[in-house]
C-alpha cells in the first residue's frame, strides 16, 4: 500500500443521561480524589452518582452554570433509590478524496437502585450484546467494598480515548477499541485508605478466554499546590492455547491548571512482549476549557523490530455546559512498518461533539 497523507474528519454525537466525560483521569488528578468520588462503579467510568450529576458538574466543571430550576426540571434520579441513564454515540467520518462513513458508536443504558446506603447495583446494557451488571456492597473495612457480577477489572487508567495505546492493544497487539472483550462473570474486593487505594479482581473463563485475574494499588500525595500519584497494575488472562497478561505503572502530576496523566505497560501473550506508553498533558484554560496534548507509542515486540505505532495530538477539550461538550484534535500518526505493524503515516483531524446529561 503506497505511503499517503489524510486528512480525516470525525464528529462523534453523544446523547447520554449518564456521561463518560467525567471518565478522564485527570479529573481524578485535578481533585486528587478516586474515581468513586463521580461513578456509582468504584473503579471509575459509566454512570455518575448524583453528586457528580447535580452538583460537581454543574457547579465546579461546565463553563456554563445553569439555574437551579434548570437542573431541578431534568433530574436524572426516577425515585431516591433509583437512577436511570442512557449512551448514544455516532461517528461521522470524511476522509481524503471523498471517502467517508457513518458508524453507530455506542448504545447503552443503565439502570441503577440503592438498595441502602451500603448496597447499590447497576445494569448496563449495550449494542451488540455487551453487558455489564454488578452490585456494590460497601460491608469491608477502611470504607472498602465487594463487587460481583459481570465486570470489567479494575487496570490502570480507564481512558476515555479508545485510541490511548494503553486501552487499545492492551491484551491485543492488533488492536481493539473497546475493554468490552476484558468484561466477564466476576468478583472485585476494593479497599482504601486517605492516601492510598488497592483493588483485586478475579474472573471466570468463557468459550473464548479462561479464567483471569487483576490487581491495581495506588497513592496519592499532595505537597502544597502540587498533586501527585503513582501506581501499578497487573492482569493475566488465560487464552485456548496460551495467555495474555499486562503489567505496569501510572500516575499523574497536577499543579494548578496543569495535568500530566501517564500510564506505561508491559504486554506478553506467550511469544513476545511488547511496550505501551500513553500519556495526556492538559492545561484549564477557563472553567471547562482545556488545551489538550497527548502521545501514544505501541511497540508489540518491545525491540522495535517488527514495526511501531506512534500518536502526537493537540487540541482542546471543553464542557460548554453540564449536558454539552466539544473535543477538537489534530493527530499525527507516525507508522514504522514491520512484520507485526502496517499502515502509513498520515494526519487525522477529529471532533467529538458531546450532548449528555
Amino acid at each position: 500500500m503506497p505511503c499517503r497523507h489524510r486528512l480525516l474528519f470525525v464528529a462523534a454525537f453523544v446523547v447520554a443521561l449518564s456521561s463518560t466525560v467525567l471518565a478522564l483521569p485527570r479529573y481524578s488528578a485535578q481533585y486528587g480524589q478516586r474515581c468513586a468520588l463521580c461513578h456509582v462503579d468504584p473503579a471509575g467510568g459509566g454512570l455518575r452518582t448524583q453528586y457528580a450529576s447535580m452538583a460537581l458538574v454543574p457547579g465546579e466543571l461546565s463553563f456554563l452554570q445553569p439555574t437551579d430550576e434548570e437542573m431541578e426540571a431534568i433530574r436524572p434520579d426516577l425515585s431516591p433509590n433509583v437512577t436511570v441513564g442512557l449512551d448514544l454515540r455516532t461517528l461521522v467520518v470524511q476522509g481524503e478524496g471523498g471517502d467517508g462513513d457513518l458508524l453507530d458508536m455506542q448504545g447503552d443504558v443503565t439502570v441503577a437502585v440503592a438498595m441502602s446506603p451500603r448496597l447499590t447495583a447497576y445494569v448496563n446494557l449495550g449494542k451488540g450484546g455487551t453487558q455489564e451488571y454488578a452490585a456494590v456492597a460497601y460491608v469491608l473495612p477502611r470504607n472498602g467494598y465487594l463487587k460481583f457480577g459481570r465486570i470489567t477489572p479494575d487496570y490502570g487508567w480507564r481512558w476515555a480515548d479508545h485510541t490511548m495505546a494503553s486501552r487499545r492493544y492492551l491484551l491485543d497487539e492488533n488492536g481493539s477499541p473497546s475493554p468490552a472483550f476484558l468484561t466477564e462473570a466476576g468478583i472485585e474486593a476494593g479497599l482504601h485508605g486517605g492516601w492510598w487505594e488497592a483493588t483485586g479482581s478475579l474472573l471466570a473463563g468463557s468459550a473464548d478466554n479462561g479464567d483471569s485475574f487483576a490487581g491495581r494499588m495506588a497513592v496519592r500525595r499532595e505537597i502544597g499546590p502540587l498533586k501527585a500519584a503513582l501506581g501499578a497494575s497487573v492482569l493475566r488472562r488465560e487464552q485456548v492455547a496460551s495467555h495474555a497478561r499486562a503489567m505496569g505503572g501510572f500516575g499523574y502530576l497536577n499543579v494548578g491548571p496543569a495535568t500530566w496523566v501517564f500510564e506505561v505497560d508491559e504486554t506478553g501473550n506467550g511469544e513476545r512482549h511488547g511496550l505501551l506508553i500513553s500519556q495526556e498533558l492538559t492545561y484549564r484554560l477557563v472553567r471547562g476549557i482545556h488545551a489538550r496534548g497527548v502521545y501514544t507509542f505501541h511497540d508489540p515486540d518491545h525491540q522495535e523490530k517488527d514495526g511501531t505505532r506512534n500518536r502526537w495530538g493537540l487540541g482542546l477539550d471543553t464542557l460548554l455546559s453540564p449536558f454539552f461538550g466539544a473535543q477538537i484534535m489534530a493527530n499525527y500518526h507516525h507508522v514504522r512498518p514491520g512484520e507485526l505493524v502496517t499502515g502509513d503515516d498520515h494526519w487525522q483531524a477529529e471532533m467529538v461533539l458531546h450532548v449528555l446529561y
